[in-house]
């Protein structure tokens, strides 16, 4: 409470001497909802709009398969976020919305180099397992890179962003 924040702040001017609060945040249970049900929300439409664009570009079932790849690295994402005990805020949802874009990026990569490989006249006859497996090696060099470059970018954004850009 307001009044609890005040002690606290007093008791540490008393025992310290004059300090600078930097950032002080509470969210009661009507804004925890509230966040949670419009991060529901923004997940729900990300999902709506790659699953639209997706088909557009290639054909519902790619769309649908991007989709539930989407869902499970989300899924994944939020369990570790679980497991550390992280607090939910505006910073993880934008990190969990980076995920997600990172994610669809990669999927149409693999998707574009399946749909060109396929139509090459000497892939004709051959096995599509061997075919989806080929064109992934094929991307995968390319999408540890881009793995890399965002890990190197948040690394440094851990390292050197403010206590506020830590959580993200």
């Amino acid at each position: 409470t307001e009044a609890e924040k005040k002690a606290v702040l007093q008791s540490l001017t008393d025992k310290f001497g004059a300090l600078t609060v930097l950032e002080a945040d509470s969210v009661g249970p009507s804004i925890g909802k509230k966040l949670q049900s419009d991060s529901l929300l923004i997940l729900l439409f990300a999902f709506s709009a790659m699953l639209i664009y997706v088909t557009f570009r290639f054909e519902f079932w790619y769309g649908l398969a991007a989709v539930l790849a989407l869902v499970h690295d989300t899924i994944i994402t939020l369990g570790f976020v679980a497991w550390l005990r992280l607090d939910v805020n505006m910073a993880l949802l934008a990190a969990v919305l980076t995920i997600v874009g990172y994610s669809i990026n990669d999927t149409i990569i693999v998707f574009d180099r399946v749909r060109e490989d396929v139509v090459k006249p000497d892939n004709k006859g051959k096995d599509i397992g061997a075919l989806v497996n080929s064109s992934l090696l094929s991307t995968l060099t390319r999408c540890i890179n881009t793995v890399v470059t965002v890990l190197i970018a948040t690394g440094a954004l851990y390292l050197f962003g403010g206590s506020t850009i830590k959580e993200f």
